[in-house]
Parts: structure tokens; C-alpha cells; sequence
């Protein structure tokens, strides 16, 4: 095998090594000994790679949202209607999250500065570049939606696109944050169904906000849970 192979394939083993590490205990607890002891390396293998622990959780991220990245592609380039698939996104998201919600909580980890300014800036770079794909897809859908809402016009369409991207941003983020806090632990409309109505229902009020006349019917919904269901099993492990 190549050098490059043999150090690529190096890499990965510490990243499924560290990655299974924190599936049982937190980033504040990992200790590059017990990475370089489970994957079996010594620990100046483990520093050829990673710099830090902050270095090592980057490429965890990178990882993570190298996948999600293949996700987004996979639901974007789908021949369902523009609308369906910006809530096949959406709910393919949420289930994501709630499979693996350590790599949830280890991707929000990552984007603190405190952990990507302690990183290597060639990861951190390769990191904001796998964001900056994902939003360009999402980008691109939105404004294929944009044309058929007459309440978006040529004078406010810039300004519209940039807040619309942040908002569904944010939303789904945010509600996925709060049911998995101890406050959304407490509320029965965040845990019922674990969180998905809350999810599709305001995700649809912000739409009409911005002038979608009731984005999402029932069927709609069940059809997009199908299409995310079938997309987060073939792209994301357990």
C-alpha cells in the first residue's frame, strides 16, 4: 500500500476510534492516551495526525459533515418537487440528529472558537469549506423556490435569500437543541413524537411568514418522512 494510502487509512482509523470513544463520554474527558491505545498506535502516530484534541474533534466534525454533505446531495438532486425536497431536508436533518445526537452536540462543539481556533487552520478551512458546499446546495433550492412566490420581488430578493438560508438554519438547529435539553425534556410538545410535529409545523409557519400559502400537506409530510427515512439509512451508520 502507498504511503499516502497507508497515513489516509491511519486517519480514519483514530477519527472511528474517537468517534466511538465519544459515543460513551465527553470531549472534556477524551485523552489522546486512550485514542492512541484503542486504535492500537502509538501516540507520536496519533500526533503525525492531529495536533491537539481540538485538532482530532475537527476531524471528527469533518467526518461527520463530510456525510451529511453526501445526505444533502442525495435529497437536493432528488426529482421530488422543490418544496418536498426542502422538507425532505429538513425532516432528513432532524433524524439524523436524533440517530446520533453525539454527533450533534460534537459538530456544535466544533464550530466554538475556543476548539476550531486551537485546531489546525488547514482543518478548520476544510471544515468551513464542507459548510460553505452545503449552504450553496441549499442556496440554489431556495431560490428555484423563490420564483413561484410572488412575495419575494427583484428589490428584496438578495436581502430575502440570505435571511431565508439563516432562518431554516436556525430554526432547525434551535428546536433540535431545545428537545434535547433538560428544558425540552420537560415539555410534551417537544417530546411528543420526539419533536418531529414541532419540527414540520413551525418550519411551515415560517414559510408562510415569507409568503408560501401552506407549504406542507399531510400527505406531503408522510411522503418527505418516507424519502428522509430511506436517505438518513443509506448515508448515515449508527
Amino acid at each position: 500500500m502507498p504511503t499516502t494510502d497507508k497515513r489516509t487509512q491511519r486517519e480514519i482509523t483514530i477519527i472511528q476510534t474517537t468517534l466511538t470513544i465519544l459515543k460513551e463520554k465527553g470531549f472534556m474527558d477524551l485523552k489522546m492516551s486512550e485514542v492512541a491505545k484503542q486504535a492500537q498506535f502509538s501516540m507520536g502516530t496519533v500526533y503525525s495526525h492531529f495536533s491537539s484534541k481540538e485538532d482530532l474533534l475537527l476531524g471528527c466534525a469533518i467526518t461527520i459533515s463530510s456525510t451529511m454533505a453526501t445526505a444533502f446531495h442525495k435529497v437536493l438532486n432528488s426529482p421530488l418537487p422543490a418544496m418536498e425536497r426542502l422538507l425532505t431536508l429538513n425532516i432528513a436533518i432532524w433524524l439524523s440528529y436524533a440517530r446520533q445526537p453525539h454527533h450533534y452536540f460534537l459538530r456544535q462543539l466544533a464550530m466554538t472558537p475556543d476548539i476550531w481556533q486551537r485546531a489546525s487552520t488547514a482543518r478548520a478551512q476544510a471544515l468551513d469549506n464542507i459548510y460553505h458546499k452545503m449552504s450553496q446546495m441549499v442556496k440554489a433550492l431556495i431560490i428555484e423556490l423563490m420564483a413561484d412566490n410572488p412575495a419575494i420581488t427583484d428589490q428584496n430578493r438578495e436581502a430575502a435569500l440570505a435571511d431565508i438560508l439563516m432562518g431554516i438554519w436556525s430554526l432547525g438547529e434551535g428546536l433540535f437543541q431545545i428537545s434535547m435539553s433538560g428544558f425540552g425534556l420537560k415539555q410534551p410538545s417537544v417530546q411528543k413524537d420526539n419533536g418531529f410535529s414541532l419540527l414540520t409545523s413551525n418550519l411551515a409557519k415560517y414559510l408562510q411568514g415569507w409568503g408560501w400559502r401552506a407549504p406542507f400537506s399531510p400527505p406531503m409530510i408522510d411522503n418527505c418522512k418516507l424519502q428522509a427515512e430511506q436517505v438518513v439509512a443509506n448515508c448515515i451508520s449508527s
